[in-house]
């Protein structure tokens, strides 16, 4: 074995000793000393909160190392969860209802949420009522949606600020990707709720609109949790932790791939033009990067294909 290869193995060997399986009992002397405090706990000289941070920080960092942070991470994974298919069903049509404006002249007119009502017009004895969406934009979700997303975010906000209050190290715990995400997650959702409660009945100004759309982009982020069960399933930290240790082979394996496809893209366009077929497909290099795409990663949707017996050996080299 090389000297590299050594380095390489050394360096994968200590990423996969960093995660923590939690498969036993976390022992107290390992637990203080991690946060550098093995002297007073072998003295007895720990005061209250510094015995009960390093419990505090194994219940919410540690999923298996009693039965308080089983507990702690069973409802963490039920919120993550709840959360994102909250996120999801609350855009389906059969679970949303859209924003109507009731019109009975130029001196008159409502807009009302209406969870019930469908586009319709009626009358009365003396008015005539045209129901119609005011802004295509302006759907309502169910409201059991918001109030899920309200119970879950409420934890996960109790249980970020007990993590960064008890963390050994708030620099690294705020740089980690994982807290990034979920600051992100938090952020959202709650200026969804600060821009849908401030500007729900101002449908007509372009900028409540611009900030919906804003917030519900940023929004997106919150699906990004789901990353957040590989703190709780070993089989993903391991999965994660191969890929972050294998990240150089992948790299140049993204790499090589890259260059063919630029290469074969720029063979089948020039293949192609220089057959003269009035049925081409491929009028430039760009649109010829798509089709290499598509064939090296055998996908072949077929919505293009060389037409010159030259472009078709490519496309066998190709695939």
């Amino acid at each position: 074995m090389t000297y590299t290869a050594h380095r390489d193995t050394q360096a994968t060997l200590h990423i996969l000793d960093e995660a923590d399986m939690d498969t036993a009992e976390c022992i107290d002397v390992d637990l203080y000393k991690r946060f550098g405090l093995e002297e007073e706990y072998e003295m007895n000289q720990l005061t209250t909160w510094q015995k009960l941070k390093p419990r505090i920080w194994a219940v919410f960092e540690m999923p298996r190392s009693s039965v308080a942070a089983k507990c702690v991470a069973l409802i963490s994974v039920i919120c993550v969860i709840l959360s994102i298919v909250a996120y999801c069903f609350k855009t389906a049509p059969s679970f949303t209802a859209p924003s109507l404006q009731i019109s009975t002249g130029p001196f008159f007119n409502i807009t009302l949420n209406a969870t019930a009502l469908s586009y319709s017009s009626f009358s009365t004895t003396s008015h005539s009522f045209i129901l119609a969406p005011s802004d295509p934009l302006a759907v309502i979700p169910h409201p059991a949606f918001l109030y899920i997303e309200l119970v879950c975010n409420i934890w996960f906000l109790f249980e970020f600020v007990i993590r960064l209050a008890v963390t050994d190290s708030p620099m690294r715990f705020l740089r980690s990707p994982l807290n990034l995400i979920e600051i992100a997650a938090v952020i959202s959702f709650y200026a969804e709720v600060f821009v849908t409660l401030g500007f729900g009945n101002h449908h007509s100004s372009s900028s409540p609109v611009i900030a919906k759309c804003a917030v519900e982009l940023l929004s997106i982020v919150r699906v990004m949790r789901l990353f957040k069960l590989t703190r709780y399933i070993s089989g993903l930290k391991i999965l994660i932790l191969t890929f972050k240790a294998s990240a150089k082979e992948l790299l140049l394996l993204v790499f090589f791939l890259m260059v063919f496809i630029v290469l074969f893209a720029a063979l089948v366009f020039y293949a192609e033009r220089f057959s003269l077929s009035p049925a081409n497909d491929f009028t430039s290099i760009p649109i010829g990067l798509w089709w290499a795409i598509v064939t090296m990663t055998t996908v072949g949707y077929g919505d293009m294909a060389p037409k010159s017996y030259a472009g078709k050996d490519l496309e066998s080299s190709c695939i």
